[in-house]
């Protein structure tokens, strides 16, 4: 790949799109572009590495459905791309093709993103998750069908990790459980109960004293 060096991480966002951190925590990204998602105020694409505009002091960089997700190292986090259902996190469903705030955030320490929705553990072992909540992945009770905003997971405190699949996420706790919440037509939920949605976290059956959760796909 041209003109990349001091990579230290990389990632895609699953529509043709790559993105580099590099060791001075700026960030490269090449390929598909239509929804702005190579972040440099443009929606044509790019078949070279080109900066992301405005990014400084990024510690991770995540994407996925065509929009990019950027955590910086004062605990802020920078989107951009796509928003049809509010993954921006910025209150509008605008699309955006150079980094902007998440709004609310000031202490996050992680973020993963899969489908049109993202995920971030704060500071405080919470969780705050935004965008779509077609199957209940926000965990907010009702039928709202996204937020276009971080809103917090009811219930859930004392969170040491967070990971998420297609469209269910999952909280390990300090104390060693962990809790899951969103779709579980194939039983991802871990519950036991019948193959329905939850909106609140439900706890895995059967795992205590647990140190790391991963998820992808319908598996954790």
């Amino acid at each position: 790949v041209q003109g990349l060096t001091g990579v230290t991480a990389l990632t895609t966002g699953g529509g043709g799109t790559a993105y580099a951190l590099l060791t001075d925590g700026t960030v490269r990204a090449w390929g598909g572009n239509s929804n702005g998602e190579l972040g440099n105020g443009t929606t044509g694409d790019s078949n070279v590495p080109v900066q992301v505009t405005g990014l400084t002091g990024v510690t991770a960089v995540t994407a996925a459905y065509g929009t990019a997700y950027a955590l910086l190292n004062d605990g802020s986090i920078r989107a951009w791309g796509g928003n049809r259902v509010g993954q921006l996190g910025n209150g509008t469903n605008a699309d955006r093709s150079i980094p902007g705030p998440v709004r609310g955030l000031s202490d996050a320490t992680s973020i993963t993103a899969t489908g049109a929705s993202a995920f971030t553990l704060l500071a405080d072992g919470t969780v705050r998750a935004w965008g779509d909540n077609y199957e209940q992945q926000l965990g907010v009770s009702g039928t709202v069908p996204f937020s276009s905003l971080p809103v917090g997971i009811s219930g859930l405190s004392g969170v040491a990790m967070a990971a998420q699949g297609t469209a269910t996420k999952y909280a390990l706790l300090a104390d060693g459980t962990v809790w899951a919440w969103g779709n579980n037509f194939m039983g991802q939920l871990g519950s036991g109960m019948p193959v329905h949605d939850s909106s609140v976290p439900v706890r895995v059956r059967g795992i205590t004293g647990a140190v790391s959760i991963t998820a992808d796909g319908d598996t954790a």
